[in-house]
């Protein structure tokens, strides 16, 4: 039986959300492309001559580094590829509005996860930003390795690139970037293994799981195994509540979950980020799930004239600390928030943009 008290809310996140997240691109109108055309769309391709015409060939990332990783003689050309990826990735910015993964970040709490198979840098600067103002954020698993993170050997620590361990004071080492080939090996690196260790465990007890941006494809076998080995071998499957965030027609997305998510499960489909569980009871998504489904009562986030509460589209930064507030009071918010309280995104970034060390420019 699910226990009411301790259940989380687990978000897997894919290139979709980043791409709802940033329709246009970084604060610079730097694109976020998907595998198909990547290296020409960011321009990389331009720095790589000898990739010419296998680029014109093979558009998709993953078909082209798979293609190349087969063979001993293209390691060096790899490792020139991967450290242009990093760079690309670690110049992106979220820049001075709200986004998306603020909204998310704030609408979740400690007790919930977000798991992420995307490079880019912004779900890292989301958390960097947000926990200026609360101290109760979810913890985030990089799947695939991350261009804004890093880890350190000794003291099995990860943080932000940009930072030092906290324990030894040696700057961390780049996470490693997990590669689109299709045969991929999580058991490889300890970084990316222990990532996905912890997910299965958190499968297994999380009560909602809501699937962001993410389309399940094929070419993601290993991936897709693990997750539905996980799902089958939960305690508490049968209470597991999924819903799916995607613009792909529903008929399509539930050909390719039904395929590896335990299929007796409810599963729900929603085209945007405003008409999730997450979006329309913040901060309190399990507890009103668990109300409706296992009570039957009607629950929702409400205020105190029993209004309810939900992340609107057009929500500043400001609108949803006041949202907090009126959700649980002034306890979730920092010291550091309360003592100086931020006026907007624009203040909050240019008040700590300076830390995170040659990205604004």
């Amino acid at each position: 039986m699910i226990d009411r008290y301790n259940t989380s809310h687990l978000v897997i996140v894919g290139a979709g959300a980043t791409c709802a997240s940033f329709p246009s691109g970084d604060y610079r109108g730097r694109l976020i492309p998907a595998m198909n055309g990547f290296l020409e769309k960011t321009g990389i391709l331009d720095n790589f001559p000898e990739l010419k015409d296998l680029g014109a060939e093979y558009p998709n990332l993953e078909d082209l580094y798979s293609l190349l990783s087969n063979e001993m003689h293209h390691q060096d050309l790899l490792k020139r590829l991967d450290l242009a990826i990093r760079e690309y990735m670690a110049s992106l910015h979220c820049g001075w509005q709200i986004n998306l993964y603020d909204k998310l970040m704030l609408s979740v709490t400690s007790r919930d996860y977000i798991a992420t198979f995307n490079w880019d840098p912004f779900l890292a600067q989301s958390y960097f930003y947000m926990s200026y103002i609360k101290s109760d954020l979810p913890t985030i698993l990089f799947l695939h390795g991350n261009s804004a993170m890093g880890y350190c050997g000794e003291c099995h620590i990860v943080g932000y690139l940009w930072d030092v361990c906290q324990n030894c004071k040696h700057q961390f080492t780049p996470v490693p970037l997990l590669y689109p080939i299709k045969e991929k090996n999580y058991e490889q690196n300890a970084y990316i293994k222990n990532s996905w260790d912890d997910l299965k465990k958190i499968i297994n007890n999380a009560f909602m799981i809501t699937f962001w941006g993410y389309s399940a494809p094929k070419s993601d076998t290993a991936a897709l195994a693990i997750m539905h080995e996980a799902f089958n071998n939960s305690e508490t499957k049968k209470y597991k509540q999924f819903e799916i965030i995607n613009i792909a027609e529903e008929s399509l997305l539930k050909e390719a979950y039904n395929e590896f998510i335990y299929k007796p499960s409810r599963i729900s489909f929603v085209k945007s980020f405003y008409q999730s569980e997450i979006a329309n009871n913040p901060r309190r998504s399990c507890d009103c799930l668990f109300e409706n489904t296992m009570y039957c009562l009607p629950s929702s986030v409400v205020d105190e004239n029993e209004n309810r509460i939900t992340i609107q589209e057009e929500d500043d930064l400001l609108s949803i600390i006041r949202k907090m507030e009126q959700i649980e009071g002034e306890d979730v918010f920092r010291d550091c928030y309360k003592q100086n309280p931020i006026t907007s995104k624009k203040d909050l970034v240019n008040r700590l943009g300076s830390r995170l060390k040659g990205i604004m420019k």
